[in-house]
């Protein structure tokens, strides 16, 4: 009771999101006892509840773009509101596993459109990313303060003198959730 999970699938890095007294939840689907690299996990689910004992599955409602920079693999959905619009924010992982921050909007939590300028967050020079080989930057966390300005944390990892990388805590901003600044 109280309890959620898609038949037949699993539940990975969720979201939720309340609008009209309904809460939303958007989730990796994944596959029962596969990992993440021999079974894709290429959809995000949706569900809904009025009372988060009882819920309503809804179609996928995002997936890999064959080509794209999620052609691979999307991760991690996190949803936000500003002004009347949701933005989700997920990671996008590419055919050699290099992720990035990408972006899809919603006016109403079904219909999902994503951003044709993905990825919209990279980081900087000082981060060890590259195009063609596994590099990190994914599971971004937004929130909205008080001043409008939207601040991005995701995981990464940073280049060190000796040409090495450690993990590190990326950080953007924005002010229009769509430009984002390292």
């Amino acid at each position: 009771r109280g309890m959620f999970c898609e038949p037949g699938m699993s539940f990975i890095d969720h979201s939720f999101i309340e609008k009209d007294g309904v809460m939303h939840v958007f989730y990796i689907r994944g596959y029962v006892g596969h990992e993440w690299d021999t079974r894709f996990c290429d959809t995000f689910g949706h569900a809904s509840s009025t009372d988060l004992v009882h819920w309503e599955i809804h179609e996928p409602c995002l997936c890999a773009t064959r080509g794209g920079v999620d052609s691979y693999q999307v991760w991690a959905p996190g949803v936000t509101e500003k002004d009347g619009v949701y933005y989700m924010y997920y990671t996008g992982v590419n055919l050699d596993v290099a992720q990035s921050i990408c972006l899809a909007t919603s006016r109403d939590l079904y219909t999902w459109e994503k951003y044709e300028g993905n990825p919209v967050v990279l980081p900087g020079a000082w981060g060890a990313w590259r195009e063609d080989a596994w590099s990190d930057c994914r599971d971004s966390m937004v929130f909205v303060d008080d001043d409008g300005t939207a601040y991005m944390y995701y995981c990464t990892a940073k280049k060190t003198e000796d040409g090495g990388m450690r993990t590190a805590l990326g950080i953007a901003s924005s002010r229009d959730m769509v430009c984002w600044q390292d």
